[in-house]
C-alpha cells in the first residue's frame, strides 16, 4: 500500500486548527511532558502534521467516529493521519481533534 503523507495532499498552512483540537493537544502534551504551559502550540501541531501519514482506521471504530464527527461537519468524511504517537482527525481541511494513539494518554 502506498504511503500517503498529509503534506502531499494539501499545504500544511492551509489546515485550520480548531480550538478543540488545540485544547486537546495542549492538554495531552502538557501531561506527557509534565509541563505547566505549552508555548507556540500551533507551531508544534503543524510540525506534527508535516510528517503525518494517512492510515486506515479499524472499521468498527471508524463507524463510531464517523457518526460522532458527522454531527458537526455536514456529513463530510473524516480522514485520519498519524505521526509521533498522535492521531489527527481532519475534515474538509479542518483539524477537528488530536488524540494520542495510546488510549491511556487520552486524559481528556
Amino acid at each position: 500500500m502506498e504511503r500517503i503523507m498529509l503534506k502531499d495532499v494539501l499545504p500544511i498552512d492551509s489546515i485550520v486548527i480548531t480550538n478543540h483540537a488545540r485544547d486537546r493537544f495542549v492538554e495531552r502534551y502538557k501531561k506527557i511532558y509534565n509541563l505547566d504551559k505549552v508555548y507556540d502550540a500551533d507551531y508544534k501541531i503543524r510540525s506534527i502534521l508535516s510528517f503525518a501519514e494517512k492510515k486506515a482506521v479499524n472499521p468498527k471504530i471508524k463507524l463510531m467516529r464517523t457518526l460522532n464527527n458527522l454531527k458537526n461537519v455536514n456529513n463530510n468524511p473524516a480522514e485520519y493521519y498519524y505521526n509521533a504517537g498522535w492521531r489527527m482527525v481532519i475534515i474538509n481541511n479542518v483539524l477537528v481533534t488530536m488524540e494520542r494513539t495510546v488510549s491511556e494518554q487520552n486524559w481528556a
